[in-house]
């Protein structure tokens, strides 16, 4: 009876003496605190985070994952291969991160889609760009073009 009591004991007291935290740290170092608007926070000087590496076959396609898929929105991995060719081109995957929204797999960000880019001081677009504009809408290209000809509607300003 003593040891059972002593057993209780000693576990209310630890639970009791511990603070509670919903936030989880993970550090070298043995004073690191987690911030407290995080659930999760990672502290290193010399490392990195490495992102969970699935084989993605589409972006529609949830798989190789499991689980709800309407509770993972924002889910974040890195995609190491290529879609299969009997893919549809607008579901391929390529490697790299992709997150899942509702239904289907967004890439992050590729580095070869570039739309501008800045050389010297300048913004040049390097891919096919469209300016327009609905119903009586003025368009404009250049530094104040169209404070010289805005006398209407449907104006057109280059330069």
């Amino acid at each position: 009876m003593k040891k059972p009591l002593f057993l209780m004991s000693l576990l209310a007291s630890f639970m009791f003496s511990n603070s509670l935290n919903a936030q989880v740290g993970i550090s070298k170092q043995t004073t690191f605190t987690p911030a407290e608007s995080s659930i999760l926070d990672v502290e290193s000087a010399d490392k990195g985070v490495l992102i969970p590496r699935v084989k993605l076959t589409a972006t529609n396609n949830f798989a190789p994952l499991t689980g709800n898929i309407e509770t993972s929105n924002s889910l974040l991995v890195y995609n190491t291969e290529i879609s299969p060719t009997e893919v549809l081109v607008a579901n391929k995957v390529t490697p790299g991160f992709y997150y899942w929204e509702t239904d289907k797999w967004v890439r992050v960000m590729n580095p070869n889609d570039q739309d501008l880019r800045l050389v010297g001081t300048n913004n040049h677009i390097t891919k096919d760009a469209g300016v327009g504009g609905t119903g009586s809408s003025n368009i404009a290209i250049g530094k104040s073009n169209l404070n010289a000809i805005t006398t209407g509607s449907d104006n057109i300003a280059i330069g």
